[in-house]
C-alpha cells in the first residue's frame, strides 16, 4: 500500500506542477488570445474593407476598360472618316479636273457643231457642183474646170 500511495501522491504531485505550469502559462497566453481576438476582429473589418474597395476597384477597371475599348472604336472610326474623307478629295479633285477638261472639250465641240453647221448648209450646193463636174466637165483641162466651177459657184 505505501508504494502504492506513494505513486498516487507522486502522481498528484506531478498534477500539481502541471496544474501550476498550466496556470502560470495561461497568465501569459490569455492577454495574447485577447489580443488576437482584437486583431482578429480588425482584420475582419479591414478585410470586409478591402473587399469593398476591390469591388469598387473591378466596378472603375471595368469602366476603364469599356472606355478603353470605346476608345479604340471611336479611334478606328475616326481612322476610316479620315480615309474617306481623303478618297472624297480625290475624287473631287479629278472630278474638278475632269470638268475643266470638258470645259475646253464643250468650246472643241461648238466650234466643230458650227463648222458642221456651215458644210451641212453648203452641202446640196456642194453635191450639185461636184455631180455637175463629174457629169459635164470630166472631158475638159483643170484651168477650165477651175473656171466653169468658180462660175457655178457664183451663180448658185
Amino acid at each position: 500500500l505505501k508504494s502504492n500511495v506513494s505513486v498516487t501522491i507522486g502522481d498528484l504531485a506531478s498534477w500539481c506542477v502541471a496544474m501550476e505550469k498550466y496556470y502560470r502559462i495561461d497568465l501569459e497566453v490569455r492577454p495574447k488570445k485577447a489580443q488576437l481576438a482584437i486583431a482578429q476582429e480588425k482584420f475582419a473589418e479591414v478585410d470586409a474593407q478591402l473587399k469593398l474597395k476591390e469591388a469598387d476597384l473591378k466596378v472603375v477597371e471595368d469602366k476603364v476598360n469599356g472606355l478603353r475599348a470605346d476608345l479604340k472604336f471611336q479611334q478606328d472610326k475616326k481612322a476610316d472618316l479620315e480615309a474617306k474623307v481623303a478618297d472624297c478629295k480625290a475624287k473631287l479633285i479629278r472630278a474638278t479636273q475632269l470638268i475643266n477638261g470638258l470645259g475646253g472639250e464643250k468650246a472643241r465641240w461648238k466650234a466643230s457643231s458650227e463648222s458642221l453647221t456651215a458644210i451641212y448648209n453648203n452641202l446640196s450646193g456642194d453635191v450639185l457642183i461636184s455631180s455637175g463636174m463629174i457629169a459635164y466637165l470630166g472631158a475638159f483641162n483643170s484651168v477650165l474646170r477651175d473656171e466653169l466651177a468658180a462660175k457655178w459657184v457664183i451663180n448658185c
